[in-house]
């Protein structure tokens, strides 16, 4: 068998020998062998995917507020860690926040901003969220 495919993921490369063993199993009328087989990889990938963590996206993440922002700081930063956000404090100002976010991909971007809006309490705060393009260098 040739394949000129790049291959990223190990488990890819076993799903691709394991669709190979079922589709030589089922021309060699061994229906029951290619079927058992079949459902115990899938079970394994299922097991195997539960056990890897959430993807997540990268954010540059910008509050500037009318008051001091270092009343706000601690507060955005508390909210933050609840809600499972990796942060990088990368700017501060008396009227700014500048933070490098990771969060995973099942959190809104608007439920956090509702969140620090509300922190803040008074009208007037902006929160800014640019998502990162993640550079890739190839050989």
């Amino acid at each position: 068998m040739r394949y000129r495919a790049k291959i990223d993921d190990p488990k890819d490369a076993g799903v691709m020998l394991v669709a190979l063993a079922a589709g030589l199993a089922v021309g060699s009328k061994l229906i029951l062998l290619a079927t058992v087989s079949c459902g115990f990889v899938i079970g394994v990938l299922w097991l195997l995917e539960s056990f890897e963590p959430p993807d997540r996206a990268r954010f540059d993440l910008t509050i500037d507020t009318k008051d001091n922002s270092s009343e706000l700081r601690p507060r955005v930063e508390h909210a933050l860690r609840q809600k499972g956000v990796r942060y990088e404090l990368w700017g501060s100002s008396p009227a700014r926040l500048r933070y490098e976010v990771t969060l995973p991909l099942n959190l809104k971007t608007q439920k956090l901003t509702k969140i620090i809006k509300k922190l803040d309490g008074r009208n007037g705060t902006s929160v800014e969220w640019n998502i990162k393009k993640f550079k890739t260098v190839q050989t």
